[in-house]
């Protein structure tokens, strides 16, 4: 869970408005350390994930990861 949740941290980074950083973009170099980042958590995650199969509610940990491997899919 955590894995995911860093995954997901790393996710919004990338894609959030910091006005620290060149007004608003950040250099691409860090948008793509940070989804590089983003993928190797969510890997992490999956694998886990996948041992212990579907846990919780509808929608839990696993939906979140085919969430976040779509999200991501549209980065590389």
């Amino acid at each position: 869970m955590h894995a995911l949740e860093l995954s997901k941290t790393a996710w919004n980074a990338s894609i959030t408005r910091n006005d620290d950083v060149e007004a608003s973009h950040p250099p691409p170099a860090v948008t793509k350390l940070l989804e590089d980042r983003a993928r190797h958590y969510l890997t992490l995650a999956a694998e886990v994930m996948q041992c212990f199969g579907p846990e919780g509610d509808e929608g839990g940990p696993l939906e979140e990861i085919r969430i976040m491997r779509e999200l991501l899919q549209g980065t590389s």
